[in-house]
């Protein structure tokens, strides 16, 4: 009697564990947690006595993540400034001692006038799977930055400080 029920437990034991795969492998199709990126929480131009800094703050990194690396990268043949970011994942924050959602750091990218020539570039943030300008940065031949924004359409907005609303 017991080894006839033994296959059925087997099958059936096979059976829930192949739907847990399926059921992870789907959940993880879904989310793609591989194509995650940082939101921009504001840029702003930072005067100090050595030059100016185009400051850009970034926050939301995923709970999955351990780390976050953040940089940019300068071109100046195609006068672009793309904001880059990566993350190490299959770390949860949960796993770290005395971390949670509400712990994890904001994360700033200064970059220094230096590194550019005078003109405007564009900045780019890498978004739903292709570069999205986000706004210009001015620099003139003092050297000073200015930010100029990009709302959702495109179009330039008013050369103040770009203030994006909290999603979380």
């Amino acid at each position: 009697m017991i080894m006839k029920r033994r296959p059925a437990l087997l099958v059936c034991l096979i059976a829930c564990l192949c739907c847990l795969l399926v059921g992870g492998v789907i959940v993880l199709l879904l989310t793609r947690p591989w194509l995650y990126t940082a939101h921009v929480r504001e840029i702003s131009v930072l005067p100090t006595e050595e030059g100016d800094l185009l400051k850009v703050a970034l926050f939301e990194h995923p709970p999955w993540s351990q780390r976050c690396d953040h940089s940019y990268s300068v071109n100046r043949k195609s006068r672009t400034i793309d904001l880059l970011s990566s993350y190490v994942i299959w770390e949860p924050f949960a796993s770290l001692p005395g971390s949670s959602e509400e712990t994890v750091p904001d994360f700033t990218i200064l970059i220094p006038s230096e590194r550019l020539t005078p003109g405007s570039y564009d900045v780019r943030h890498f978004k739903n799977d292709q570069w999205t300008v986000i706004g210009t940065l001015q620099q003139d031949d003092q050297g000073r930055l200015t930010w100029e924004p990009r709302d959702i359409r495109g179009k330039k907005r008013s050369r103040r400080l770009l203030k994006l609303p909290d999603e979380r």
